[in-house]
């Protein structure tokens, strides 16, 4: 498993693509204000995120509780703990190819219907928490080391421990893990880590939570049976920002390796900033419960308070490829929209190549600026040049493939494709026959002027554009391109 930038984005990009053995479709909530609201579930995961007091924990905690026989919590029902606003929740999915359905009443506590899935509860910041009280004595000096004799060390595979070095930032020769069962009465195990990195070796009590939290989700979410559906509680807790980040793809890759269905709770862009707006659901518990999806990553971060700052600009020939080139990425990779701001030249290519060579950054100076031309000037650069740009997707200029687009949807083509623009089909047929004798470079603009504005009409004939699967390919190899230029170094960057 190794942590290469290409092989996070193609986990990323085959998160919602897997065959599940296990998913979950949908949550339907009754309020006790007689309401009903709707969690709908993505596949791989879905983050349940908000503000505090928004209700994510006790949501999370009531879908587990929902789905799990009451043996696995004493019996305990969460009328007493759960969102006072939820009265019954009704959860459906499917596990090998066999649908189900459960429902939950909180105020009975009856609970109707069955879950076939294996499900697991995990709070890494709770759990680490009790592993330190554990194995610490009152006066805060660690156990007997007496308690870890007889017991064979499971190391880390070398997966494992690059998963961990990429998340923490920092370079691991060795992890072993001691299955402790002494304090149980079942025998479960209970963890004790030892680590070794940069040449020294200390334990679980000498780690730091942040650390400890990492490892111990690692650890655990690679035990976990394949195909059973993870509730994570706030995964990122105790982790810097770029770590969250770091962890939110160590997740996907293990979702994917693992044949896992996640649903975590978080409000940190750090860490749901990593995933589609499909993965997302934003809740709200005041004035009136709410549950928001598909909204933009952007506004869900702004609404939990973090702005977004542009890490590199974009140069571009002119305005069609400014408009195409954001349509694109809005398609494939939206959170990079956010990390962008897009410029053209007012002298075409010319401009471009001209900037991009007379340009250099000062020391220090991580901001990027990126020259992207013209699909049709690939084919014309040698190999040498192409490197110091990127080519937006099709080989010819974006006029004149979104041209041939509209063509073969005009002759029949595409047909799956709902035209997203005022009028539907009938008028953009009309207009398309009206600007059909255009100049290549002047038809899109036109059509721009009909309705309201240039990014409409690209945005719109973008989508259909990406109805080919070639095109759809170079897309998203333009977008994991763009995100290597705009990658930042890591001390353990090395590694991997």
């Amino acid at each position: 498993m190794v942590v290469r930038f290409v092989e996070r984005q193609k986990a990323l990009l085959q998160l919602p693509k897997r065959n599940y053995r296990s998913s979950l479709f949908s949550a339907a909530i009754e309020t006790q204000a007689g309401e009903s609201l709707e969690i709908k579930f993505a596949p791989g995961i879905t983050v349940l995120c908000g503000g505090n007091g928004a209700g994510k924990s006790t949501t999370l905690e009531t879908l587990w509780t929902s789905l799990v026989d009451s043996e696995e919590y004493d019996g305990f029902r969460p009328a007493a703990w759960a969102t006072k606003w939820i009265s019954i929740i009704s959860i459906s999915g499917q596990h090998e190819g066999e649908d189900w359905d459960t429902s939950l009443n909180l105020e009975t506590g009856d609970v109707s219907g069955d879950c076939p899935a294996p499900v697991v509860f995990l709070d890494a910041a709770a759990e680490t928490g009790l592993l330190l009280s554990t194995f610490l004595n009152q006066d805060g000096r660690q156990l007997n080391e007496e308690l870890l004799e007889g017991i064979d060390p499971d190391p880390f595979s070398d997966d494992q421990l690059q998963l961990l070095s990429y998340v923490l930032r920092r370079r691991y020769e060795k992890l072993e893990t001691f299955e402790v069962t002494s304090f149980s009465e079942d025998d479960s195990a209970m963890p004790f880590f030892q680590a070794t990195s940069m040449g020294m070796t200390y334990p679980l009590t000498g780690m730091g939570r942040g650390e400890l939290c990492a490892a111990f989700l690692i650890w655990k979410l690679s035990r976990i049976e394949p195909g059973s559906i993870v509730f994570l509680e706030e995964p990122e807790s105790h982790l810097a920002t770029w770590s969250q980040k770091a962890l939110a793809e160590v997740v996907t890759t293990l979702i994917v390796k693992r044949d896992l269905t996640v649903v975590a709770s978080s409000h940190s862009p750090g860490f749901f900033g990593h995933f589609d707006t499909r993965h997302i659901a934003l809740l709200s518990a005041s004035p009136r419960p709410e549950v928001r999806s598909g909204m933009d990553i952007i506004e869900l971060g702004r609404h939990l308070g973090l702005q977004p700052s542009r890490a590199a600009m974009i140069l571009v020939e002119d305005t069609v490829a400014a408009e195409f080139c954001r349509a694109v990425l809005a398609a494939v990779d939206r959170p990079l929209v956010a990390m962008v701001s897009f410029k053209f030249t007012k002298s075409g290519e010319s401009g471009v190549r001209r900037t991009v060579g007379d340009t250099a950054g000062a020391p220090g100076d991580d901001f990027v600026i990126v020259g992207v031309l013209d699909g049709d000037q690939k084919e014309k650069d040698s190999v040498a040049t192409r490197f110091a740009y990127e080519y937006l997707p099709g080989s010819e200029s974006p006029e004149v493939i979104l041209r041939h687009a509209t063509d073969e949807w005009r002759t029949g083509a595409y047909l799956e494709w709902d035209v997203p623009l005022p009028g539907g089909a009938d008028r953009l047929k009309l207009l398309l026959e009206r600007f059909d004798g255009e100049d290549p470079h002047d038809w899109l603009h036109l059509l721009g002027v009909e309705y309201g504005g240039l990014s409409k009409v690209v945005e719109a004939l973008t989508m259909l554009l990406l109805l080919s699967d070639a095109l759809a390919a170079e897309a998203t190899e333009f977008s994991i391109a763009l995100r290597e230029r705009l990658q930042q170094p890591a001390p353990a960057s090395s590694l991997f």
